[in-house]
């Protein structure tokens, strides 16, 4: 091309027609569109610069790292050098196609490098990627990284235009192989739900200004991932972007469908700097029969029932780094903040297991739980910080979700849980097992609790921690604070454990008789260890009736090395004492330098008694404690008959007993109990003889691997 034909061109009037076949050189490319398009061409494609129209470089430097650019394109650059600046319109409208010019669309949104490819003759027009001409012609956007730009396809992000079928086309058009699908600024509603495909990411361009969001038509969630067991999506990730879906409820029902987003049969599930907001469903985000989720500096602010829940059949998740701040309604009995859980009755061979929810803070949800688990394996609750909920964490085996729930390996460590100033918290950690199934290898640890216990008119075994039916556990060195009820408190079947280095200051109040800084409230607690507590409240209107409370008869509860001071008037250091396997001894003269030196001081300061040891050790017989029953000849079945003196429900499994005259011959018979159901006692040994009030004794617990 000459100089005087090109500046012939460009002095002519505009004439569209002519425009489309026009040749330009680099310079004349730089004239027509303008200092912007020079700027973004020079320091662009035509110096050579990889840059994608989808998105800027540091966003998709932020993903991928330095930006490729598409090579293809570089050697059609390269060859053909010449560039038309065009529209979509007069593009479609070209009817002399050129297979040696580059064509620049310059559309708002939808900016970009399209080339005519003489060889396809029948690929579908679809907005984005390819554009058919009336004369048949296809040209193909050159992209240059992995990136697809939403309002390519023709998303609006106007905050009024139903964009699902614009957004759903481009991720329909992103390759198997996998790609980043670009949402620019803006607020793009969806009348119905976007499904999405394995290997893409979504990338916004801040969770601020990159909103994604129900249209008035919109009756069912923003995203659903529906993968299968035979068919499951992987690789799914969403960056810097926010979902919300209506309105969050305060009173009455979540519309069950408007979740955030659903994702089932998913592995490898993505969410950094997102924000879930205004969920009017059940839930900003639900996962179910997936693996491999992050959550990462996340925000979930609003959501009528639950912001996070993590289904059945899930493994491998990590929260860090997120809020969780306020559960609108007022009205629904329960609402979740993070928690695992189900749907149906046995949807699933296990519930979840591998979870670590790290440095989050859950905030403002006085219907319910911060963290809450409805059972699980191998959990970790850690450096959390949690308040203004009714209970702080709660691991628990809950629901029928599946045939044989547990909970197993918890660990709940270094989190800082203070409760609202409403002061009706029930529980700051609470562990919960089943009679059949207890709860097993739970460690609580290096927690601060400040708070919780409710009210003076809610029960007596609520306060700072508290554990029922728990086995292999230990309690440590944790803080409790401004508690009401009990600072720590085992209910029920928990065995096998350690309260240990822990502090107990200040107890708010509770009803009367029952306030104690450690409680042992009820049946079936054995073999377990007190040492090294502090009860020392520093506010002399705010001190526990009594240091260590037990309500029942226990075998092998050890006491040592515990410093109880400063009590209420009345108070005692350890109320039921008879019912603790201890001896008590007057209060020594010298310094206390014995073994067990269990030193109980009065509110003055000055040693009153303590516990010297055990009187009876590990499997042996607390005298006070006799049982009668009945069992039948041949029958390995034992009836309970009374609980005067005794409580028979307390019998673990594994210990050893005699039954007067049940043997052969009607001697005693030596059996072991296999199970306690309360009302009957199973044995491993069958009766010989039929005795209807026999006395029972123990001999000992015999442990088992």
């Amino acid at each position: 091309m000459s100089e005087d034909t090109n500046n012939h061109a460009m002095n002519r009037p505009e004439d569209e027609s002519l425009a489309l076949n026009k040749r330009m050189s680099r310079r004349h490319l730089l004239a027509s569109i303008g200092a912007a398009g020079a700027a973004a061409a020079a320091g662009g494609l035509l110096a050579g610069a990889s840059k994608s129209y989808g998105q800027s470089i540091p966003v998709a430097n932020a993903v991928y790292g330095k930006v490729r650019a598409h090579s293809a394109m570089m050697n059609t650059m390269n060859a053909v050098g010449c560039v038309v600046v065009t529209t979509y319109v007069q593009l479609r409208a070209n009817t002399l196609p050129d297979a040696n010019v580059i064509y620049y669309v310059k559309d708002a949104g939808y900016e970009g490098h399209f080339y005519y490819d003489a060889s396809d003759v029948t690929a579908p027009d679809n907005t984005g990627l390819v554009l058919v001409s009336t004369s048949g012609a296809r040209f193909k956007r050159i992209v240059e990284t992995e990136s697809i730009n939403v309002k390519w396809f023709g998303a609006a992000g106007d905050d009024a235009t139903d964009d699902a079928a614009a957004i759903q086309k481009a991720i329909d058009h992103i390759p198997a192989s996998g790609g980043v699908l670009y949402f620019p600024p803006g607020i793009y509603r969806v009348g119905t739900s976007l499904s999405l495909s394995s290997n893409l990411t979504l990338q916004g361009s801040g969770m601020s200004v990159t909103v994604i969001r129900e249209h008035s038509s919109l009756t069912a969630r923003i995203f659903y991932i529906l993968g299968s067991s035979g068919s499951r999506k992987s690789n799914i990730s969403f960056f810097d972007l926010t979902i919300r879906n209506g309105t969050a409820i305060t009173s009455g029902n979540p519309t069950i469908s408007r979740d955030g987003v659903r994702a089932e049969y998913v592995d490898g599930l993505t969410f950094v700097r997102c924000m879930f907001t205004e969920i009017q469903g059940l839930y900003a985000l639900v996962v179910k029969y997936c693996t491999n989720v992050l959550v990462e500096d996340c925000t979930f602010y609003r959501w009528s029932y639950g912001a996070m829940m993590v289904m059945v059949e899930c493994e491998n998740i990590i929260v860090t780094g997120s809020t969780f701040d306020t559960a609108t309604t007022t009205s629904a009995g329960n609402a979740y903040t993070f928690a695992t859980g189900g749907e149906r009755t046995n949807e699933g061979s296990f519930l979840v297991k591998n979870v670590w929810v790290t440095n989050n803070k859950f905030l403002n949800n006085p219907a319910w739980e911060g963290l809450d688990t409805h059972g699980g394996e191998n959990i970790w609750f850690l450096d959390n910080y949690i308040e203004n909920c009714k209970t702080g964490i709660l691991a628990a085996i809950g629901g029928s979700y599946v045939a044989n729930p547990v909970l197993r390996n918890v660990v709940i460590e270094g989190n800082v849980v203070v409760q609202g100033t409403g002061g009706n918290g029930y529980y700051g950690i609470v562990v919960q097992g089943k009679d059949t199934s207890p709860a097993e290898g739970i460690i609580i640890n290096g927690n601060r609790i400040t708070g919780f216990g409710g009210t003076v008119e809610s029960g007596d075994t609520i306060g700072a921690i508290s554990l029922h039916s728990v086995r292999n556990f230990s309690i440590t060195n944790n803080t409790a604070d401004e508690y009401a009820q009990n600072g720590i408190n085992l209910y029920y079947y928990t065995n096998d454990g350690v309260i240990s280095g822990n502090t107990l200051r200040n107890c708010r109040g509770g009803k009367t008789v029952s306030t104690a800084a450690i409680r042992l409230a009820s049946w079936g607690i054995y073999n377990c260890l007190i040492e090294n507590n502090t009860v020392s409240p520093t506010d002399a209107s705010k001190r526990p009736k009594f240091g260590i409370r037990a309500d029942s008869r226990f075998l092998s509860v050890q006491l040592r090395n515990n410093a109880i001071k400063h009590l209420a008037a009345g108070g005692s250091a350890y109320l039921g004492a008879a019912n603790l396997p201890v001896q008590w001894s007057a209060a020594p003269t010298d310094n206390l330098t014995q073994k067990f030196g269990d030193m109980i001081c009065n509110a003055s300061g000055k040693p009153e008694w303590y516990v010297s040891g055990p009187a009876i050790g590990f499997g042996s017989l607390y005298t006070g404690v006799v049982v009668t029953a009945s069992i039948n000849a041949g029958s390995a079945t034992l009836t309970a008959l009374n609980t005067v003196n005794a409580d028979y429900r307390g019998l673990p499994e594994g210990m050893n007993i005699t039954v007067a005259g049940a043997g052969e011959g009607g001697a005693a018979l030596n059996a072991r109990v296999i199970k306690n159901s309360k009302t009957t006692i199973e044995l491993d040994t069958a009766a010989s003889t039929t005795v209807a009030t026999a006395n029972v004794t123990y001999q000992g617990l015999t442990l088992t691997s």
